[in-house]
Formats: structure tokens, C-alpha cells, sequence
């Protein structure tokens, strides 16, 4: 009931049913997520004893960790073969607008879920993430397109504000979105004249990327 900053139920088997339970006692009991820091939901299995999970709906859970979870700075998500499912787009939509709108998140950790092109969004978006420090995208299948891809945005946010704006107006679907939210809002615009991307640590390994990409 608020008292709670860490929750790691990592490798614990969870199926589907356990994000939806988790997005409802969140909306459903006020202030329970106000303190939660670290959510672990991922993980790989690295014993009899464990088994990783498979957690569904992940997308309607991002929403509400973006309303109900002020202080979330850690976000385990990996090994749920999310990538797999028709859920791969509107969780990586819903976990990029986590990662642009709650300024705190400094960890996120997507790493093999075989989400492939689905992760777009995300990828786009960087430039706009005040607080991300460490980004895992390990076992995705972001090939060359990529790290094409990821290099422009982390570009774009390298350079200041004209060009993040320039940027940002190339942008579509999900990402133009999520981009817009955020911009609308003067206060979010004049940041970026000061501000450099803080990403001290992105995984790519397992992603098939060649020299050209590299």
C-alpha cells in the first residue's frame, strides 16, 4: 500500500493473467505504486528452479505504470518472447511512452523478447528520453535497420534542440505520437536546449548486426 520500492519477481513463471492483475490493483488501490522504484519482470532462467516469465498485456500495464508509478526508475521486461505475440507493437509503444513521459526511468530492460521492427518506436524515440541511462535490447533482431537507426536518433539528440525539433518531424506513427505528447508542452521544448542524451550503457549483442551496421 505505497510502502514498496522494489518488486522483483523475476524467473517466477508468471503467466499472462499476472500484468493485467497487476495494472488493475494499481488503478484499483490509490497510491500503492507511489513509492515503487524497481519492477522486475523479466529474467532468464538460470536454474531448475526457475522458469522465465510470460507476461501478457504489458501494454495496458505500461499505461498505468506511467500514471501510477511516479518514482519508477527500473523496468525488467526481458525474456518474455513478447516479441512472438500481436502484442509486440502496442507493448513497445506503450513502453517507449513510459520511457519519454515519466523523466525518471533510468533503466529499461527489453533484452530477448524477438521483437524485431516492432521496436521502432522505441528506437525513434530516443532523443527525447531525459532520463534513460541504461537501455537492453539484447536478443531482438535489430540487425543493420536498426543501428541505422538507433545512430540517427542518437545523433539528432547529440546535437540540441533545432535538430531534435528538424528530427522529430520526420517521425510516424506510434513514435510521431509519443513525440507529440511530449513536445506540446513548452516547458519539455526549452529543455532540450540544454540537454544531451544520458544513455550510458546500450546492450545490442545477439542482434545478428553486421560491419555495416556496427
Amino acid at each position: 500500500h505505497g510502502t514498496v520500492r522494489v518488486l522483483d519477481l523475476g524467473a517466477c513463471a508468471l503467466g499472462p493473467f499476472f500484468a493485467p492483475a497487476l495494472a488493475r490493483y494499481l488503478v484499483r488501490v490509490p497510491h500503492s505504486g507511489a513509492n515503487l522504484e524497481h519492477l522486475e519482470l523479466g529474467g532468464p532462467s538460470g536454474s531448475s528452479l526457475q522458469r522465465p516469465n510470460r507476461c501478457r498485456g504489458v501494454a495496458a500495464l505500461g499505461a498505468v505504470l506511467r500514471k501510477a508509478c511516479p518514482r519508477l526508475s527500473h523496468l525488467g521486461l526481458s525474456y518474455g518472447g513478447i516479441g512472438l505475440t500481436d502484442e509486440a507493437e502496442s507493448t513497445v509503444a506503450s513502453l517507449a511512452s513510459l520511457a519519454v513521459q515519466n523523466g525518471v526511468l533510468v533503466t529499461l530492460d527489453v533484452a530477448a523478447n524477438a521483437f524485431g521492427r516492432a521496436l521502432t518506436p522505441l528506437l525513434r524515440v530516443l532523443p527525447l528520453m531525459e532520463s534513460l541511462i541504461e537501455l537492453d535490447l539484447a536478443g531482438n533482431d535489430v540487425a543493420d535497420w536498426g543501428a541505422e537507426m538507433l545512430s540517427k536518433a542518437m545523433c539528432a539528440a547529440a546535437a540540441g534542440q533545432e535538430v531534435v525539433m528538424e528530427y522529430v518531424s520526420t517521425l510516424s506513427g506510434a513514435a510521431a505520437v509519443i513525440a507529440d505528447r511530449k513536445l506540446r508542452d513548452e516547458r519539455n521544448r526549452q529543455a532540450l536546449r540544454s540537454r544531451r542524451l544520458p544513455l550510458r550503457s546500450l546492450s545490442l549483442a545477439a542482434n545478428g548486426i553486421t560491419v555495416h551496421g556496427a
